[in-house]
């Protein structure tokens, strides 16, 4: 017995991509811009750890963990906006030390990778940064102009 052509379920057509973490995503058709744009690598991807190296890693990140805690209690202690000055410089000066405590536990040749994934990383921020303004920009404009 043949089945039509008319007849025929036609599979939906799927968006399938992988994360940077290894994740395999598998949208309908529906699929949104951002989710479909390449994002970029973390800043250990592509490195082997030893065992030592990752217990070390893993320290330093428990110890930037509790820093940044203490950063967001302070702020909320006095009120602040998350996004206010002195919290995003606060935060910013412990990722750089962070950032650079990891590039001493690295080999020479890791921090080569190390530092391709950090500056693909920034590049890709500031990109976004770039798109979403241009975004904000363009809603306005769609939005036309504003009555007293």
């Amino acid at each position: 017995m043949a089945v039509s052509s008319l007849n025929a379920q036609q599979p939906k057509p799927s968006v399938i991509w992988r994360d940077s973490r290894g994740v395999v995503h598998n949208h309908g058709p529906f699929v949104r811009e951002r989710d479909t744009k390449p994002r970029p690598p973390r800043s250990l991807d592509g490195i082997t750890l030893t065992a030592d190296q990752q217990s070390r890693l893993q320290n330093l990140n428990t110890q930037f963990a509790t820093a940044i805690r203490g950063h967001d209690q302070r702020r909320k202690a006095l009120g602040l906006s998350a996004f206010d000055s002195p919290t995003k410089m606060a935060i910013q000066t412990t990722q750089q030390k962070l950032f650079s405590d990891v590039r001493g536990v690295l080999t020479p040749a890791q921090r080569v990778i190390f530092d391709r994934n950090q500056s693909q990383r920034k590049a890709y921020l500031e990109q976004r940064k770039i798109d979403i303004a241009a975004q904000r920009i363009l809603g306005a404009q769609r939005a036309g102009p504003v009555l007293p």
